[in-house]
C-alpha cells in the first residue's frame, strides 16, 4: 500500500499497483551493475533475450563455450564476421551434412609458411567456366573446349600409382563418448573430437 500524505503510515485506500504474476523487474535510469567474487548463474526455463542499442562485449578469461541443442546462427548486417585464433588451430566441421562456402566475390585460400590438402574419399571436381578437372577414384579428367597447354622443362610420364586418402573419422550416431569429454575439459574445449 502507498504510505500517506506526510505520513509512513500505510494508507489502505492506495494500493500499490502490482503485477498479475510473480516477477522480478531491474528498471534504472543510469547503469545497473552485477559483481561478485564468486559465480554467476542465470537460467530460464523458457526464452532468454539479451538486447542492446549499442555494443555488446563478452569477455571470459578462460574458456568461452556456446551450445545449441537445435540449430544456431550468425548474422551480421554491415562489418563482416572474423574469426581469429591467436594460438592454437580454427576448425569447422559438419559431422552429417555438407560444409558450404559461398561468396559473391573471390575466396582465396592460403597458407602462409605449410602445405594445402584437399582431399575427398569419392572425388573432386575442380571448375572454372567451361572448363574442368575431375579426380574421380584412379582417373584424372581434363576437360575444357579450347586449347590445352601444358608447359614444362621436361614430360615425364611414368607408370601408375596409387595412394589412399588419409581421412579424419567423424562421430556417428547420438551416443555419449564419456573419453571425449574428458579428454575436452582437460583441454579447456568446447568441442569434442570422438
Amino acid at each position: 500500500m502507498k504510505a500517506q500524505p506526510g505520513s509512513r503510515e500505510a494508507d489502505s485506500a492506495k494500493p500499490v499497483e502490482k503485477f498479475g504474476v510473480p516477477l522480478v523487474l531491474m528498471d534504472s535510469p543510469a547503469s545497473i551493475n552485477w559483481a561478485t567474487p564468486a559465480s554467476t548463474v542465470l537460467f530460464a526455463g523458457k526464452q532468454l533475450q539479451w538486447t542492446t542499442q549499442g555494443d555488446m562485449h563478452l569477455a571470459a578469461a578462460h574458456t568461452v563455450s556456446s551450445v545449441a541443442g537445435n540449430a544456431a546462427g550468425f548474422f551480421s548486417h554491415a562489418g563482416g564476421i572474423q574469426a581469429f585464433a591467436g594460438n592454437g588451430p580454427v576448425s569447422l566441421q559438419a559431422h552429417t551434412g555438407e560444409l558450404e562456402i559461398l561468396a559473391d566475390k573471390e575466396i582465396t585460400i592460403i597458407s602462409v609458411n605449410d602445405s594445402i590438402e584437399i582431399k575427398a574419399s569419392k572425388k573432386i571436381v575442380l571448375q572454372a567456366g567451361q572448363s574442368s578437372i575431375t579426380l574421380d577414384g584412379g582417373d584424372i579428367t581434363f576437360a575444357c573446349p579450347g586449347n590445352f597447354t601444358v608447359k614444362g622443362g621436361q614430360h615425364i610420364f611414368e607408370g601408375g600409382g596409387s595412394g589412399a586418402a588419409g581421412l579424419p573419422a567423424l562421430p556417428t550416431g547420438s551416443a555419449i563418448c564419456i573419453e571425449c569429454l574428458k579428454n575436452a575439459a582437460a583441454k579447456a574445449s568446447s568441442f569434442l573430437v570422438r
